[in-house]
């Protein structure tokens, strides 16, 4: 899950470099978008991923299928 949050990471530089550069005043925003979408993207995984590990470790504690680093 966290391989995703890399990947889209390091994917950022390469699609401002593939994506056309606007020839139209009105599309001059288009690398900001980009920007934003892949950060909201990271953001996403990125908690995603971390509240799903906290939850499965919080959760399995009462079912015995904790780890035993992290009882004390």
């Amino acid at each position: 899950m966290f391989a995703g949050t890399i990947a889209g990471a390091l994917l950022l530089p390469y699609a401002l470099v593939v994506l056309p550069k606007a020839e139209n005043p009105a599309m001059s925003s288009h690398q900001q978008y980009v920007i934003v979408l892949t950060a909201a993207q990271v953001f996403q995984n990125g908690s995603l991923g971390f509240f799903a590990a906290w939850g499965g470790l919080a959760l399995s504690s009462g079912a015995g299928m904790d780890t035993p680093l992290l009882r004390y």
